[in-house]
């Protein structure tokens, strides 16, 4: 839908899905809080956080109760990256989904951690 959508986020660790956030529903500009259930920890050492990908995945959604939901975006972060912040909130340029194992770049839309 053009003028609205009901997005959530997966957030993905090479093919493991480590979260994904509740749904909320009809806003082209949600934003994830505490709140919102978007908080979480990943429990695991050092060694098997960066053991099988250097990357983390954050797949916004378009949740669909007729068909299948819509992958509206993509961003993809370094672990390393993750471990350097501070606390403060940080935005990622959202890419464009593409198809299957593909991804260009969109412009407008972030996602933030």
């Amino acid at each position: 839908d053009i003028l609205s959508s009901d997005p959530y986020v997966l957030v993905k660790d090479g093919s493991t899905e480590r979260h994904r956030t509740d749904m909320i529903p009809n806003t082209l500009n949600p934003v994830w809080t505490l709140a919102t259930g978007s908080l979480f920890l990943i429990r695991t050492t050092l060694t098997e956080f960066f053991e099988y990908t250097p990357y983390m995945g954050f797949v916004v959604k378009d949740y669909d109760s007729l068909g299948g939901d819509e992958v509206l975006g993509t961003a993809i972060v370094k672990k390393s990256k993750l471990l350097e912040g501070d606390g403060d909130r940080i935005e990622y340029e959202l890419k464009q989904y593409a198809g299957k194992n593909s991804v260009v770049s969109s412009g407008a839309k972030k996602v933030s951690t």
